[in-house]
């Protein structure tokens, strides 16, 4: 059954329509916020971007592209469209994740994987938000693999050390929540519950509906498929990553392009409350480059 938070609301009747517009809407934002930043690095001369190594670049774009369908296929419920259509609906989520604050991307995820699959809107989101929380657990992984092997060979500073180690107690709080659904979301929910304002009420109802989605889901969940999927789609944007670089000249290792993946998409929660980050994510992505001596 349909979680109580989803399931008493119904989507509105032309969704395509109003999410179009708040879409628009969202990147004229950005692009207006994205030009003042551009306006600040005046003494950037344009003909660097003449110099790049188109082919190389080329190659990166492709590869990227690639990711899209790691990213489809990582989704663990069973049964679902084919990892062709998520790979497209996933592209479509991604340039709404950049535009627009919330997690509008999610649901209108969701929307689209339920109406093809013939399934319950609120058991797709389950598998949606499952799936972007079980990337979470994989991206800690590698961040715990990377971060050890470069303090090992090449040292790591202190600072960095701790950007690394909350972004691994935040991945791995996201494998606590669905590998424990019962015990942590609806604690938490319960919690939340015996507060006495309207606000923590129904955060309490929400986080107790992903509890009861997540149950659901993970008992058809491909767990062994889901997580080399994770694992393959942060590979592949690493190796855009190198691609990229090496375009512009600049020569840079895999295991710092993957843990400096892992730490950026660990700390992307920020797009949950502004689109794209607003620039946060990128400010941390220039310190770490700074820190790693890549720079």
């Amino acid at each position: 059954p349909a979680p109580d938070w989803l399931a008493s609301r119904k989507l509105p009747r032309q969704p395509v329509l109003r999410a179009a517009v708040l879409i628009a809407a969202s990147i004229a934002l950005v692009s207006v916020v994205g030009w003042g930043f551009l306006r600040t690095f005046t003494q950037v001369n344009p003909e660097v971007l003449l110099s790049l190594d188109l082919p190389m670049l080329s190659a990166a774009i492709t590869v990227w592209t690639a990711a899209l369908y790691c990213q489809g296929a990582r989704l663990p419920f069973v049964p679902l469209p084919s990892n062709h259509f998520l790979a497209l609906v996933v592209g479509g989520t991604n340039v709404a994740h950049l535009a627009v604050p919330g997690p509008i991307a999610e649901i209108m995820a969701a929307w689209f994987v339920a109406r093809r699959a013939h399934s319950d809107t609120s058991l797709a989101l389950s598998a949606t938000l499952f799936g972007r929380l079980l990337a979470l657990s994989v991206l800690a992984a590698i961040v715990v693999t990377t971060a050890t092997a470069r303090f090992v060979l090449h040292d790591l500073p202190l600072w960095a050390i701790g950007v690394c180690a909350v972004a691994v107690l935040g991945g791995f709080s996201a494998s606590c929540s669905i590998a424990l659904p019962k015990v942590v979301l609806s604690g938490v929910a319960r919690l939340l519950g015996l507060l006495p304002f309207a606000l923590a009420i129904r955060l309490a109802g929400i986080i107790g509906g992903w509890a009861a989605g997540f149950v659901q889901v993970g008992t058809k969940a491909r767990w062994t498929q889901a997580v080399a999927w994770s694992a393959a789609n942060a590979c592949t944007l690493s190796v855009a990553t190198v691609l990229c670089f090496r375009s512009a000249g600049v020569d840079i290792s895999p295991l710092d392009v993957l843990l400096l993946h892992g730490v950026l998409s660990l700390s992307t929660v920020v797009m949950i409350v502004l689109p794209a980050g607003f620039g946060a994510v990128d400010a941390l992505g220039g310190a770490m480059l700074v820190g790693l001596g890549l720079t």
